[in-house]
């Protein structure tokens, strides 16, 4: 006899939670300081039926979740620090055995390094001004090719803005950023999020009249990349 589409669809899910489910607990540490992260997104994709399930760890660092062991789970942890400064996505693919032992499993989170010079550009720009020059296009097909030498990279674009400049130039820089890398790169490697005036790299603050030299100034009229995984 030939199941038809629906009766297929209600036998598969009958089979996916056939299993009784295990209790299986996720615990987040800071690779450095092995403190406990709290407030870490703890995402579970059962590898078979697609469903989803999310948690945000508390004060301990911990998650848990109800999983079907005779299923593969796909685990992805993200999570920000205190300091502001993002978290390196932590992914991975948690096996059948792993599962039906109900053991606890570690992360260790390791923070997002800036850097200021070497394979992660940082793009200076002039006053009010958004368009890519020379320079900023060399430093962007050097990120291009750290792609093609890691296809699994992942970047954010942070778009900056010195606080006198229009209020649209942080999304003319932006466009200008994601045109270029989006005709070379995968868009699904690339975010870009508009910072605009709220990120100095210094004190200069003109909202709190805190007037700074053409030099500091020129510090946040910038576009900074970090990796968020590999």
């Amino acid at each position: 006899m030939r199941l038809t589409t629906t009766w297929l669809a209600i036998a598969l899910a009958l089979h996916a939670y056939a299993g009784d489910a295990v209790d299986f607990t996720i615990m987040v540490f800071d690779k450095i300081s092995r403190a406990p992260v709290m407030g870490a997104e703890v995402s579970i994709r059962d590898q078979m039926t697609g469903r989803m399930l999310q948690r945000v760890t508390g004060p301990e660092g911990e998650v848990t979740f109800a999983l079907n062991p005779s299923h593969l789970h796909w685990l992805e942890v993200n999570a920000i620090a205190p300091s502001g400064t993002s978290y390196m996505r932590f992914t991975y693919l948690l096996t059948q055995q792993e599962v039906a032992a109900g053991r606890k499993l570690e992360v260790e989170l390791e923070l997002v390094k800036r850097e200021r010079s070497g394979a992660m550009p940082v793009l200076y720009f002039d006053f009010n001004m958004a368009y890519l020059n020379d320079a900023h296009i060399q430093a962007l097909e050097g990120l291009v090719k750290m792609f093609d030498n890691f296809p699994t990279l992942q970047v954010e674009v942070g778009v900056h803005a010195d606080c006198r400049e229009a209020k649209d130039i942080t999304a003319q820089r932006a466009k200008q950023i994601s045109n270029y890398l989006m005709q070379k790169i995968d868009n699904q490697k690339i975010i870009v999020r508009e910072y605009g005036a709220t990120r100095p790299a210094n004190s200069c603050d003109c909202s709190r009249g805190q007037n700074c030299n053409d030099a500091s100034y020129a510090e946040n009229r910038r576009i900074e990349f970090k990796i968020i995984s590999f």
